[in-house]
């Protein structure tokens, strides 16, 4: 059964009520894949923020999620330590084929190749990503819109800024 997510926003004026439905699908990676849904929160520098992974397989089952606190000096930072921290969770748990999923156009175009729009803060973590990459016999990375990692934004994310690390993790089979 395909995954879907239902952002419902209810707005009452004058006694009225009107309702706005966006639906987001979360679309599972192909066969013999594995999706990682990697993301930040981020308050400012000085505060420290929390990345979240979302781990699902290509037979629409969610297979882990893992939370950390981290430091950085900016959102952009933060979200390329979650893509390293995702790559680097893919090579413990032996997966092969490897699709990573950020909400952060710079980072996904950054690890795909486009160091343009990149800051230099965050250079040296991309090319720690794309080196950790090679050993991987397929990936991919791609953008998706911020509403598709709601379950980081509404679940995971308070749990890692109060606890300040998560792991769920459920029996992984190498794929």
């Amino acid at each position: 059964m395909m995954e879907l997510l239902k952002k419902e926003s209810v707005q009452q004026q004058s006694g009225d009520v009107h309702r706005a439905s966006d639906v987001i699908r979360w679309n599972p990676p192909c066969l013999n894949f594995v999706k990682i849904n990697f993301d930040v929160s981020f308050l400012d520098g000085s505060t420290p923020s929390g990345i979240g992974l979302i781990l699902r397989s290509c037979t629409w089952k969610f297979e882990g999620a893992k939370g950390e606190r981290i430091q950085v000096v900016d959102e952009e930072q933060g979200e390329v330590v979650a893509a390293l921290e995702s790559i680097k969770w893919a090579m413990e748990q032996v997966i092969k084929n490897l699709i990573l999923e950020g909400d952060n156009k710079n980072v996904v175009n950054a690890i795909n190749g486009n160091m343009n729009y990149i800051n230099r803060t965050t250079n040296s973590v991309v090319q720690e990503c794309l080196f950790l990459l090679k050993s991987f016999k397929n990936w991919s990375c791609s953008f998706v819109k911020r509403d598709a990692n709601s379950v980081w934004q509404n679940m995971l994310e308070p749990m890692v800024m109060v606890f300040g690390t998560l792991s769920l993790q459920i029996s992984f089979m190498e794929i």
